[in-house]
């Protein structure tokens, strides 16, 4: 085993040829590491490794774990590795990678793959349906294209997939394994509806489909086997939210809840039954008229982040949540007085044209603050001197 993780001062170079010495510099892999064909673990993760990955390390064919991620390595993934059929662990990620992924149909045994945070581009391996023991795969943040393999949601073991910030475009299939539980496709041109399956993984925590081009409606009911289901973002589309849901039935208790850009023009019912809401990005819409009292209500202990900016919004009551950090009211129909915001608020943006003076007297009881924008309002009188008093 050789493991120099997180030792990011390490400088020099490994030994060409006798690794029997002691090793004192490090720098870039030599091509001699292949001939440590025994070697089981190579861990050199969290360190300044720079250049090639040389093509000889895929003659340690008796590798299981494979860690080389935030380091400075660069070029093509050599297509040796394929020869690694003993891995279960393979992680390369957040490195300056580039090229197309290598075949990875012979790397049956891998549980834990992580390519994720380079600069690949091309498409996603069309033969994968060998990887039977496939748990974990991350290949966000890169450059990626062409549609997604149907392989990849098959695999029966599978639970967290994470495809975000590249360019797969395309529909999505069906979801036949039922162990999954984080599905992450953010910020890609996946198009079409939302596939039916997905409301059936009952193990599902984490789903995140926001920034595509999915199409249809998206029912209440239709997450009522999600019990699981903590975060779920699916803002930026071309979805609609139906407001169909009688208060009594079986729903998630949401954390993150984003749906900012989705059709929708009142408050979701089912918002009643989220008192563990610590994050809500409801911006963007066609929301109008008054907010309801109940609103209080959501996350009421919890509640940190509150986006509901960019709407038809014409009257708020007093803002409840004790615990406040981020509040953005831009661009509403607010007027009048905002009543006392709580004290916990450290962002606060209200560009409504509408307010009057007494917001400004408002603020004071505020501890700290590290954004205030209340511009383009009507607002008059002389500036009070607790303004100055903010500290971050």
């Amino acid at each position: 085993m050789i493991r120099l993780s997180q030792n990011s001062s390490l400088a020099g170079k490994f030994p060409a040829n006798n690794w029997t010495s002691p090793i004192e510099y490090f720098s870039e892999l030599p091509d001699s590491i292949g001939n440590l064909k025994l070697l089981g673990t190579l861990m050199l993760g969290y360190s300044q490794f720079v250049g090639p990955v040389p093509a000889s390390l895929g003659n340690l064919t008796q590798l299981t774990l494979l860690h080389l991620m935030h380091n400075n390595f660069s070029g093509h993934i050599p297509s040796s590795l394929s020869n690694l059929v003993q891995l279960t662990c393979l992680d390369l990620s957040s490195n300056s990678f580039v090229g197309e992924i290598p075949d990875i149909v012979n790397l049956t045994q891998v549980s834990f793959f992580d390519l994720s945070n380079n600069q690949l581009a091309g498409s996603i391996p069309s033969h994968g349906s060998r990887l039977q023991n496939l748990v974990l795969i991350r290949l966000n943040n890169n450059s990626l294209s062409g549609t997604k393999p149907s392989w990849l949601l098959s695999l029966l073991l599978l639970e967290y997939v994470r495809l975000s910030d590249n360019q797969l475009s395309g529909h999505i299939d069906e979801f036949p394994s039922k162990s999954l539980q984080n599905i992450c496709l953010s910020n890609n041109r996946l198009q079409g509806s939302i596939p039916s399956s997905i409301f059936e993984l009952v193990n599902l925590t984490d789903l995140q489909l926001d920034s595509n081009n999915f199409s249809g409606i998206v029912e209440p009911y239709m997450f009522a086997k999600l019990i699981k289901l903590k975060n779920l973002y699916l803002s930026h589309n071309s979805l609609s939210l139906g407001n169909t849901f009688k208060i009594d039935s079986p729903f998630p208790k949401f954390s993150y809840l984003s749906l900012s850009a989705c059709n929708i023009s009142a408050f979701p019912s089912f918002l009643r039954t989220q008192d563990e809401l610590s994050y809500l990005d409801l911006s963007e819409k066609k929301i109008d008229g008054q907010i309801p009292s109940w609103i209080s209500e959501i996350g009421k202990d919890y509640l940190s982040y509150l986006n509901i900016s960019h709407n038809f919004i014409t009257k708020m009551k007093q803002i409840a949540w004790k615990n406040i950090g981020y509040l953005d009211l831009r661009s509403n129909l607010l007027q009048g007085p905002l009543l006392v915001p709580p004290s916990s608020l450290r962002v606060i943006l209200i560009l409504n044209k509408q307010f009057t003076r007494e917001i400004i007297h408002s603020l004071c009881d505020i501890i700290a603050l590290d954004v205030l924008d209340i511009s383009n309002n009507r607002l008059s009188g002389t500036i009070p001197e607790c303004i100055g008093n903010f500290s971050p």
